[in-house]
């Protein structure tokens, strides 16, 4: 079962398989232009159906536009085990089999994931941001 919820600005997908000891993870944060809320919630239900993160949010077009985007972008972001190499690749397939990553002359957009390590000692273990391009080619989206 999929636990929908809004937060002023923002729209919540969470697996009610999520467990709350699962708190090594990070976000990957990725803008999306020409994707209505219709589509981007099709998207979100799809990746917790399809076992791709468990949970999974976009931001709502009045909030983009209060916040200073008038170029009709939304924000999507999937959370995942920040160890979990072959969930991220798992992801990006899905990213890419999607159009949510947009692609320029020479390859996919670099987008950024951010950790929220929670236990002090994991804050050296990982960098507080990695790339797409830390895990795949972007002119091929290989990886």
């Amino acid at each position: 079962m999929i636990i929908k919820f809004n937060i002023p600005g923002w729209n919540y997908f969470v697996s009610d398989k999520v467990k709350s000891e699962d708190i090594n993870i990070g976000e990957w944060v990725v803008p999306v232009k020409n994707f209505s809320e219709s589509r981007l919630d099709e998207l979100c239900t799809a990746a917790i159906e399809q076992g791709i993160t468990g949970c999974c949010k976009h931001t709502e077009g009045l909030y983009e536009l209060f916040n200073g985007s008038d170029n009709g972008s939304l924000t999507i972001c999937f959370y995942t085990s920040f160890g979990d190499v072959s969930a991220h690749k798992r992801l990006f397939q899905f990213l890419i089999d999607n159009g949510l990553i947009e692609k320029d002359g020479k390859g996919f957009r670099d987008i950024d994931y951010i950790m929220y390590p929670q236990k002090e000692k994991e804050c050296n273990l990982y960098p507080p941001i990695q790339k797409l391009s830390d895990f795949i080619e972007l002119e091929t989206g290989k990886g």
